[in-house]
């Protein structure tokens, strides 16, 4: 479809140049002198252009942005943000406040505390699932010993205890039964402040 704006142009029938007109949007249909209908009007500006060709270049440019969103959101939910880029939650247990780092993307709870080197006593991560599932942890990556506590409804599940820096073969270390959460933290944290299964974590 052919449109011109703020463009010259004649009304032209059978040859002949009936009506000159300015700045018109689309060829208009009407009449002249009362007998003849416009058969065609000529723009005699460069305002014309190819509405059509306009419309598929606006949506291959809302294509691209539309893209551009996608891979951006994408790269920012799966690309693991750094340590102390993560968001911090206080959480209680054995009458000990935790400043625990939230593990919250697929991309943070993969890397988990991967290159840290040190934790504070009051310092953590926390891994929590949207609903109860039967999962996996290992040292990989790890540069420092540390304790994994396994969380179901509140509460502590299981305890492992002063996990060792990785062999040549990471060692893995499975639930022992569907949980919701985990927490890492320094290594005989757990030891030191008497963490026993059935303790009460609240924060969660």
């Amino acid at each position: 479809m052919w449109q011109c704006r703020g463009s010259t142009g004649f009304l032209i029938t059978n040859g002949k140049i009936l009506q000159y007109f300015h700045s018109f949007v689309h060829p208009p249909l009407r009449r002249v002198a009362g007998e003849a209908t416009v058969l065609s009007t000529r723009c005699l500006s460069s305002a014309c252009y190819d509405y059509s060709m306009h419309k598929k270049q606006l949506y291959f440019l809302l294509v691209l942005i539309v893209a551009g969103v996608i891979i951006f959101f994408t790269q920012k939910y799966y690309q693991p943000k750094a340590y102390a880029e993560m968001r911090v939650t206080e959480i209680e247990l054995a009458g000990e406040t935790i400043n625990a780092r939230m593990a919250e993307t697929p991309a943070d709870q993969e890397r988990g505390l991967m290159g840290v080197a040190s934790l504070d006593d009051d310092e953590g991560m926390i891994f929590t699932f949207p609903k109860p599932i039967n999962t996996k942890f290992w040292n990989k990556g790890m540069l420092m010993p540390f304790d994994l506590v396994w969380v179901a409804n509140g509460r502590v599940l299981g305890i492992e205890r002063n996990i060792p820096l990785p062999a040549d073969v990471p060692k893995i270390y499975e639930s022992p039964a569907h949980v919701n959460g985990v927490i890492e933290l320094s290594a005989g944290w757990a030891d030191r402040h008497g963490v026993r299964v059935g303790d009460l974590i609240s924060g969660l």
